[in-house]
């Protein structure tokens, strides 16, 4: 809020009051006012008469006693004293702009826009006079929501004075509010220009930065501004969110702490501190920040929100929905006349299609739908995006894609609408597009929590003639991805790399032959990294390759070499009867693998109907135990031979592969495995595959020898399993 004060036309006790005013010095201030002025300010609380003023000196005196009163917290006085300053000189544009200012801290913003008018609509020959009324207009008017009239009187005052700093501040909060915020960053850093130390600037352009997806530029600005300002708790909250959102979450933790010892009952930062434990799978200690969060407002809807999602994650059993659905009846209660309340849409939108998701019942996706859809009505951003991910679910795709191209039109720096178009995107086919959204990954902390960072240049496609040709390629995400696109060293090579890869080290020993054959290196993850010129991630290769449904490169051939021997040393794998190997579950870390994983239970029917088959369990990690369940209620009528449960790493499991007439396997890194090494691979997809297996059909480009099964409804395993009997039956060797 601006309030005013003439500056004395010249060294006089007036000029030494309004130094002293300047300084902060309050009581000196009153004092030498008062000597101005010859008053006795005992009862202005009162309704006792002000003497007359006329002369200019004697109303600025009255002015300022009217600031040192405002900021001394003595409302009724200051605004008195701005009265009798109207009546010493009804003529002055800044007496007036005193007047609306303090009229507007009174609540009485009605009175203070016309207060704020008449200043404006005096004449004057110093065009300067109007600054104080045009500024606190412009503040009045950002305040009440009429930022397009707001930004109008804070450019009419740049225009008078260019340089002035509390036009160019309030112009980039109008802008701010307006969700313009390039505009608005300009604003501010030119407030900066005229004003480095002015840390609620800093704030307010880390702000904007923030808004705009510039993180690493936002942190700048709120570092700044904490230095500038160590209790500035609003800052270091917001320097915690930009950190997290920037990829240093790890950083992230002693700054929510910064702000709540600033302040402990800053909102904002227990519920942000509790969105980054959650995050992490902390649910008790996120839980403890949001219970605080509640202290300070019960009735938050944010923070119910953010309970319900605690309550969604927290575990897989059926009454987390009913607890999650409870927290959001509970913030549509509390939004009492503002129920239609866009985040608590788009929240029973996430909660219904997480039912679906576990149930596989049409009614949950269909309130996810309408929920998304009245979010998105209310204007919720990404609820578009949400949308087409409900739209996959029932096989929507080109209609899914528009939702998702909507959400990036609506909201161009938000990473996660990038990323979800791009999954539709490639699940289409359109790699040329996909690739290229597919990108936004580094930036969407949903994939990439602690994005690696090298001083090093990436390469994106550059010429790598001459000797720094060192190319540093990195797997980044799954087993299976690093299987999948491992394809792409040799073009590499051919242009001009020298190879170092970095692969998980369960790949590693399976995959250094063929480094070692490009004429590169390999290390396994965590291992130290030689000198290198360059650096690129595995899959961002296909988009600076250009790869297309056309041109997706052929696996690379992997093959067992004699110093790859199975630890297991059971039967013969080979021989008349046919071997097939199994796989059910995959990492369960993964967030949909509830839905790409299934039991050994699932393939008991079809064990049963080949009883005479050798059946080889690929099976790793905990459902491996479920393979002594399943044989212990058989008794001998099939059996299923654990060939995998003294693999040291997937060279291992390799060649037990080899061997194999037959893989068939839920979506697991067996299936890369198997199609990287030409084995007939039968793949069993969930209803909503991933998005490299796209959509319906029942080849892939990936792997020549794969072949895919999709269950025909959500959770539909029974029937996937009876298609693939009937499948195996007709094979070959199995007549």
């Amino acid at each position: 809020m601006s309030a005013t004060v003439l500056s004395p036309l010249s060294e006089s006790p007036l000029a030494a009051a309004f130094a002293l005013l300047g300084r902060g010095d309050l009581r000196g201030a009153a004092e030498a006012y008062r000597g101005v002025l010859g008053l006795d300010l005992t009862g202005l609380e009162t309704e006792a008469p002000l003497p007359a003023q006329s002369a200019a000196e004697r109303q600025a005196a009255l002015l300022g006693l009217s600031l040192v009163a405002r900021q001394s917290g003595q409302c009724v006085a200051a605004l008195r004293l701005a009265q009798a300053a109207l009546e010493a000189n009804a003529t002055a544009p800044a007496a007036w702009a005193n007047y609306a200012s303090l009229l507007q801290a009174n609540g009485q913003n009605a009175a203070a826009q016309t207060a704020f008018l008449r200043a404006l609509a005096l004449p004057s020959a110093d065009r300067g006079a109007y600054i104080p009324a045009l500024i606190g207009l412009g503040e009045l008017l950002t305040v009440t929501g009429r930022t397009g009239e707001a930004i109008e009187c804070f450019r009419e005052a740049l225009g008078i004075r260019p340089g002035l700093a509390a036009a160019h501040y309030g112009l980039g909060n109008a802008l701010a509010i307006a969700e313009r915020f390039a505009e608005a960053l300009d604003a501010f850093e030119a407030c900066l220009a005229t004003k480095p130390e002015h840390p609620e600037s800093h704030f307010a352009a880390g702000f904007c930065r923030a808004k705009l997806g510039q993180y690493a530029k936002a942190i700048e600005h709120y570092q700044r501004a904490v230095k500038l300002r160590p209790g500035f708790a609003a800052a270091w909250g917001n320097l915690a969110v930009c950190l997290v959102a920037d990829g240093r979450d790890y950083l992230a933790a002693p700054s929510f702490q910064q702000a709540l010892l600033a302040d402990p009952k800053l909102l904002s930062a227990h519920l942000n501190y509790g969105n980054l434990l959650r995050s992490r799978k902390q649910f008790g200690e996120a839980r403890s920040c949001y219970e605080r969060a509640l202290e300070s407002d019960p009735k938050n809807t944010d923070v119910l929100v953010a309970f319900a999602y605690l309550h969604l994650e927290e575990s897989r059993d059926e009454a987390r929905f009913e607890s999650a659905e409870a927290f959001l009846e509970r913030a549509a209660a509390c939004a009492g006349a503002l129920a239609a309340n866009a985040e608590i849409e788009n929240a029973r939108g996430i909660v219904a299609l997480a039912r679906h998701s576990a149930s596989g019942e049409q009614m949950w996706l269909e309130r996810a739908l309408a929920a998304f859809g009245r979010a998105d009505g209310l204007g919720h951003k990404t609820a578009a995006s949400n949308v087409g991910n409900a739209l996959l679910r029932v096989g929507q795709v080109s209609e899914a894609i528009k939702a998702h191209q909507r959400s990036v039109y609506l909201d161009s720096t938000h990473p996660g609408a990038q990323y979800n178009l791009a999954l539709s995107q490639l699940r289409a086919g359109d790699y040329e597009n996909g690739w290229r959204n597919y990108e936004a990954r580094w930036a969407f902390r949903e994939v990439h929590a602690r994005p690696r960072r090298f001083q090093q240049p990436r390469w994106t496609g550059q010429a790598l003639a001459g000797k720094k040709n060192r190319v540093f390629v990195y797997a980044e995400q799954g087993l299976g991805d690093t299987l999948q696109f491992f394809r792409y060293l040799p073009l590499l090579r051919d242009l001009g790399a020298a190879l170092v890869v970095e692969a998980q080290r369960p790949l590693a020993r399976l995959l250094k032959p063929v480094v070692e054959g490009l004429g590169g290196e390999i290390l396994a993850a965590g291992e130290t990294i030689p000198a290198f010129d360059w650096h690129v991630p595995l899959l961002s290769l296909p988009f600076y390759m250009g790869t297309t449904l056309d041109t997706v490169p052929a696996p690379l051939a992997l093959t067992t070499l004699p110093e790859f021997t199975a630890v297991w040393s059971g039967a013969k794998l080979v021989g008349e009867v046919p071997s097939v190997g199994l796989c059910w579950a995959g990492n369960p870390r993964y967030a949909a693998d509830h839905e790409r994983s299934t039991t050994l239970a699932t393939f008991v029917p079809l064990l049963r109907a080949f009883p005479h088959m050798h059946w080889i369990g690929l099976q790793k990690g905990d459902a491996a135990e479920q393979i002594k369940t399943v044989l212990a209620e058989a008794g001998c009528r099939y059996t299923l031979t654990d060939a995998a449960a003294a693999d040291i790493d997937l060279a291992d499991t390799a060649t037990t592969v080899a061997s194999l007439d037959l893989v068939i396997t839920t979506d697991t890194v067996i299936a890369h495995l198997a199609g990287s090494m030409g084995k007939p691979c039968w793949l069993l997809l969930p209803w909503q595959s991933d998005w490299r297996w796209m959509q319906a059909i029942l080849t892939t480009p990936w792997y020549p020898t794969m072949r895919l099964f999709r269950q025909p409804a959500a959770r539909a395993w029974p029937a996937l399993i009876e298609e693939v009997t009937l499948a195996l039956s007709a094979e070959r060797f199995c007549g």
